[in-house]
């Protein structure tokens, strides 16, 4: 969060360093910075669904998928850090390309180059030149202003590249994890996260400790304090408590229930569906809340009507981050919202709808081709088939 709120304050400077060709130079101006604030939004929700630490809704699903063992002791793949990474990537690529796309066409219109027949504009172009040389010329003193690496810039950057590769070889699948050699022990990816935190705890953030002198350690539990989004801790916490409520007095089996009618259906209507209905609730709710109540009805679905235990949750997880519209859906969202002092909740909603619908059918697509190679859906077996009824696709 404090980097979109760095990425907002930094648009404003680059907003300024560019000269425009119109008669009102502020309204261009405030064009041109609302396009790059939905840019931050939409990259920074589109990015999150790339790995599983990335947003909230994503480690949500992965606590759920803790009580069910959808590998049933390896003999189906399960959904770890490499997996989602795997399955996520290619999506998030290609509907940021996408984003990319659509936000150049919808401000600043069919580019040059794809216009036959016309007339080069020699002013058009100087002025391009000119607004590329500002921009570079501020990234480059701001560059210059963040100086050398610090030890400890450096000790940071290594421990956390350190998580990500535990994260990575925890359970590759294509070579023996680490947590294999870990006996009696319950090893997830919060296993590395804590190993990690503990040397931020340890290791000193200055060279002069080793020198005889004191230093503090890289991360102090102050800092902690003042700067762990409790809020997000206790929204999570209570999402999770609400969850348990509904499976312990039968609420999300009983909609689950409810829902047996939907298996007359092909799967990919009804994942359509699914998706369709978490994108218009995520717009409305937290995504956090949003995934907190559909994961656990969906999971209890997904074992009534026989179907892969992922081939429902996670694309109406990632589903959960595909929120454009509104400042309420996602933190990112309400960030950019605040930071634009121009920023209207329409101009959200008429940018925001259409990324809404292509994000949703890239990840439909990649779900019933890419995530059935990935996962093979087709084939899965609960372990208690009980109680389970058939299903068409």
């Amino acid at each position: 969060m404090t980097l979109i709120s760095s990425l907002c304050f930094s648009i404003t400077l680059l907003t300024h360093q560019v000269s425009f060709n119109f008669r009102d130079k502020l309204t261009e101006r405030i064009i041109l910075e609302k396009m790059y604030l939905f840019a931050v939004a939409y990259s920074s929700n589109i990015g999150g669904t790339g790995v599983i630490t990335g947003t909230n809704p994503n480690l949500i699903l992965q606590e759920f998928l803790k009580e069910e063992d959808i590998s049933q002791g390896g003999k189906y793949t399960d959904l770890t850090f490499a997996t989602w990474m795997a399955f996520n990537i290619p999506g998030m690529l290609l509907n940021v390309i996408i984003a990319w796309i659509y936000l150049t066409l919808v401000f600043f219109g069919r580019p040059n180059w794809l216009k036959f027949g016309g007339k080069k504009d020699s002013v058009a172009i100087a002025r391009n030149e000119k607004n590329h040389d500002n921009v570079m010329k501020l990234l480059q003193r701001k560059y210059q202003e963040l100086g050398p690496m610090t030890f400890h810039e450096k000790g940071v950057a290594i421990l956390f590249a350190t998580v990500v590769m535990l994260w990575l070889f925890r359970d590759p699948r294509f070579i023996k994890g680490w947590a294999e050699y870990v006996e009696y022990v319950d090893v997830g990816d919060s296993t590395a996260a804590m190993f990690v935190v503990l040397f931020l705890f340890i290791i000193p953030n200055s060279m002069s400790f080793f020198s005889g002198g004191t230093s503090k350690a890289l991360m102090d539990w102050k800092y902690v304090q003042d700067n762990l989004p409790w809020g997000i801790v206790l929204l999570m916490g209570g999402g999770f408590a609400l969850s348990d409520a509904a499976s312990v007095s039968g609420l999300s089996p009983w909609i689950g229930d409810q829902l047996n009618g939907l298996q007359h259906l092909d799967k990919s209507v009804i994942l359509i569906v699914v998706m369709m209905m978490t994108a218009f609730i995520t717009e409305i709710a937290s995504n956090t809340a949003c995934a907190n109540v559909i994961i656990p009805i969906l999971l209890s679905l997904s074992k009534n009507l026989n179907i892969h235990p992922l081939y429902l949750t996670l694309p109406a997880t990632v589903t959960c981050s595909y929120a454009f519209m509104l400042p309420v859906a996602t933190p990112p969202n309400a960030i950019v919202f605040g930071a634009g002092k121009n920023m209207k909740i329409m101009d959200m909603v008429k940018t925001g709808l259409f990324l809404n619908f292509s994000c949703v059918i890239v990840l439909f697509l990649l779900n019933i081709t890419y995530g059935n190679l990935l996962f093979d859906y087709s084939n899965y077996v609960y372990a208690n088939p009980a109680n389970i009824s058939s299903i068409h696709g």
